[in-house]
């Protein structure tokens, strides 16, 4: 073979193999869902220093708390069909915060995220038309970055599978 016919070759494999990366990506359609129903069983988190003493290497002081969030997400479009759903946490104001949660009823995933992510909670059929559990998150944040109190928002995502 001679060079120029080996270099229309790996021209035409290195485009089909974007094309490949691309039409894989571009069929993941994330859906923002309607988590209307979610409420804060505490109107705001009481955060407290994590630990006692103040640290002495200049690193993060940090604050804690907790919350009791019922989750209540609509999936009812997506009855009788397979779906991936993700807890998304924005980057927002103050800063870098960290979540970590535990499932009451073992209907979502348990897990931890930083702001700026997403993070897994669900993966499989979806057979009713909401999607409930109880969630205890514990919030971490760098004492320096709180100044007043500041509202956290996150939603519900779904990758159709």
């Amino acid at each position: 073979m001679n060079a120029a016919r080996l270099s229309r070759m790996a021209r035409f494999f290195l485009g089909l193999s974007f094309a490949i990366i691309w039409q894989t990506s571009a069929q993941a359609k994330s859906i923002v869902l309607d988590d209307s129903g979610t409420q804060a069983l505490e109107p705001s988190v009481a955060m407290r220093w994590k630990s006692a003493a103040p640290s002495r290497a200049g690193g993060p002081n940090l604050l804690v708390g907790t919350a009791t969030i019922r989750v209540r997400i609509n999936v009812m479009p997506w009855i009788k069909r397979t779906g991936r759903i993700y807890l998304s946490l924005p980057a927002q104001q103050p800063g870098p915060i960290s979540i970590s949660w535990t499932s009451a009823q073992g209907r979502l995933q348990s897990g931890q995220i930083k702001s700026g992510n997403r993070m897994l909670v669900y993966s499989g059929p979806i057979t009713t038309g909401f999607l409930e559990d109880v969630l205890r998150f514990q919030f971490t944040v760098d004492a320096a970055l709180i100044g007043r109190p500041c509202p956290v928002s996150f939603h519900f995502e779904l990758d159709e599978g």
